[in-house]
């Protein structure tokens, strides 16, 4: 019996053994096939050592893609858990305002009302945005817009709200503060710039630089 043993190498690492075996002892190997099967083996080390470091990628892989959609996950559940906080807040004022009589003091609990309305808005469309980084800043103006034109007109009937937005991803320390501003606008907008009876339009446009 005769046997030809060739190592598989990796960076000076055995990973693995090659056996040839001629149990007649019959076959005479030359010096040219020697190398061959030399070449083969180092081949082979390269394919092997190849084969695992693709498993160990795809597996990191794997668990890198499992914790990034737990993470997904746990942002929206906050976002989602924020804007509901944000309602309850907003439907105390609504209530708090409901049990005063000072028509100043229920214009400010009404109009505080209004600005987290707007915030918890911002957190409404992040938990429903494919990205949890940005919103659809022009889907918020036309929700934010829809929700407060219709409490702001106080019986106007020729007050016209004409919106036209594209659309504009935005994140969301910079949503929040632009939300309150056009909240703020829209409602002094329909307090002060139209007199009892005069007719006019508002108009909101949101264009990207």
């Amino acid at each position: 019996e005769s046997v030809i043993l060739f190592p598989l190498q990796k960076g000076g690492q055995p990973i693995g053994l090659v056996e040839l075996y001629d149990f007649n002892n019959k076959r005479q190997v030359s010096a040219e096939q020697i190398a061959l099967l030399r070449t083969i083996a180092d081949k082979a080390s390269y394919w092997i050592e190849n084969a695992r470091l693709l498993q160990q990628t795809q597996q990191r892989l794997e668990e890198q893609t499992e914790l990034l959609h737990e993470k997904e996950i746990l942002l929206k559940e906050i976002h989602h858990r924020v804007k509901n906080n944000l309602q309850v807040i907003s439907s105390l004022l609504s209530l708090q305002a409901g049990k005063v009589a000072d028509e100043g003091t229920k214009r400010l609990l009404g109009e505080s009302q209004s600005r987290v309305r707007s915030m918890a808005l911002i957190h409404e469309k992040l938990y429903q945005s494919e990205s949890l980084a940005k919103i659809n800043f022009g889907d918020y103006v036309k929700s934010l817009t829809g929700e407060l034109f219709p409490s702001s007109r106080r019986g106007l009937n020729d007050i016209q709200m004409i919106v036209q937005v594209e659309e504009v991803a935005l994140p969301l320390d910079q949503a929040v503060p632009c939300g309150l501003i056009l909240n703020e606008l829209i409602t002094n907008a329909m307090k002060y710039a139209f007199p009892e009876g005069a007719n006019g339009t508002l108009w909101v446009e949101l264009r990207p630089h």
